[in-house]
């Protein structure tokens, strides 16, 4: 027995190595990229473009479902997890269908920034049998190698000496040059100085600024008039005054006219010859009511002088159009003279 037992050791110590030579491969094989669901037909198949590529290079990652039509699968997510990859873009096709299969398809573009090697998680697919069972599947792992953009033999230091001679020196081209342009920034502004030196001799000055338009220096007047709140230190005639002379002042810039010297009647005839279209029924009440604060001591209420503060301010906006001096037919310039007519004038009281 014992002379047995020696004579089947060796045969024993083969058998059980090949059996460990072939588990590996048994196990190779079970963890291929295609993972079947034998019971059920469901398939998830994932491939790779290219499994070694460059730092930053796009790698296409393709995931197709294979199942029979009476199996429920959820679609492709476009939020896959791709463990460290980076998605650039995604595409999920259409199911579509051959041999009573319902096929799903997804292609994710992916990328990585890093050396190494590195692995596409497997992706988890759920699916519903025609029972109505839940269950899952999932795809193998992806291995992919990341290399360097810049080859292996471009690491490697070499000497530089004897190339520092062959860079150019161009620390005396840029000083001449710098000088250059200092001389001729400080002759264009000595010409000019000499220049205008010369004009003055002659009698020339600079061109004064154009003045502001009208329309803006009446809004500022108007503005500053009210900060002083004259009303409130008890002198509102002097506050009207003002305001009737700033609006006078204002008509008469703006469509040239001597209106600071006239009546207040005399302004709305001429406003009517030169600008047709000029909001005369405005006009005439608000030049009314001052006259009526100026000559016959009216005392407006606080709501009133604020009321004839906004027209002011109303009548300079409205005026400033350009349209407003276009021409149009006399019987609209009587109509518009009817309307600003004195209220109080049946009292005898006229607007000066």
């Amino acid at each position: 027995m014992m002379a047995l037992a020696r004579s089947w050791s060796p045969i024993a110590s083969a058998c059980a190595l090949a059996v460990l030579l072939f588990l590996p491969t048994l196990s190779t094989a079970s963890a291929a990229e295609l993972s079947d669901s034998a019971d059920q037909g469901v398939r998830v198949e994932c491939s790779v473009d290219k499994a070694d590529v460059s730092m930053g290079e796009v790698i296409t990652y393709t995931l197709r479902i294979t199942a029979p039509e009476n199996v429920t699968v959820a679609p492709p997510d476009p939020a896959v997890n791709l463990g460290e990859f980076e998605l650039r873009h995604y595409a999920i096709s259409p199911p579509s269908r051959a041999d009573g299969l319902v096929i799903h398809e997804a292609q994710y573009e992916i990328a990585i920034y890093h050396t190494g090697d590195y692995e596409i998680p497997a992706v988890t697919v759920s699916y519903t049998t025609a029972e109505g069972e839940q269950r899952t599947i999932s795809s193998d792992v992806v291995a992919i190698h990341v290399g360097s953009l810049v080859p292996e033999e471009a690491t490697e230091f070499r000497d530089l000496k004897g190339t520092a001679s062959t860079v150019p020196d161009y620390s005396q081209r840029h000083k001449f040059l710098a000088g250059l342009g200092t001389v001729l920034v400080c002759l264009t502004l000595l010409g000019f100085y000499l220049y205008r030196r010369a004009l003055r001799k002659r009698g020339w000055t600079p061109p004064a600024p154009p003045p502001p338009p009208p329309a803006e220096t009446a809004l500022a007047a108007l503005a500053a008039l009210k900060a002083r709140d004259l009303i409130n230190q008890g002198k509102i005639k002097e506050h009207f005054v003002e305001l009737s002379e700033i609006i006078k002042q204002y008509l008469g810039a703006r469509f040239q006219f001597a209106a600071i010297d006239r009546t207040s009647d005399e302004v709305l005839e001429e406003l009517a010859q030169r600008a047709p279209l000029c909001p005369l029924a405005l006009i005439g009440p608000f030049f009314r009511d001052c006259d009526l604060v100026k000559f016959a001591k009216w005392i407006p209420a606080g709501e009133q002088i604020s009321e004839l503060e906004t027209t002011a301010e109303q009548i300079v906006i409205i005026t400033r159009a350009e349209r407003l001096l276009e021409t149009t037919h006399p019987a609209s310039r009587s109509d518009d003279l009817s309307l600003v007519q004195p209220a109080n004038a049946s009292n005898g009281e006229a607007t000066q």
